[in-house]
């Protein structure tokens, strides 16, 4: 793995460093912004996975009347 991230690796001119290093706040709050996002997506994953299994009436227990073919069991 230490291989991937080594030969993935960009360099960067001290320009670049610096611009980066000058707007680190702002990438910060983006990513931080990024992970409330994702935070309540898996709220909302969570909640709906809890709702599905509660539920007795799915309907998946009964076997159909007819197979895919359309001919009667």
């Amino acid at each position: 793995m230490t291989d991937r991230l080594s030969s993935s690796w960009v360099p960067v001119t001290q320009e670049q460093a610096d611009l980066i290093l000058q707007n680190l706040e702002g990438f910060k709050a983006i990513f931080l912004q990024q992970l409330r996002e994702q935070a309540k997506t898996n709220e909302l994953l969570v909640a709906l996975v809890e709702v599905l299994s509660e539920s007795d009436d799915d309907g998946y227990d009964d076997e159909p009347p007819v197979y895919l073919s359309g001919s009667p069991r």
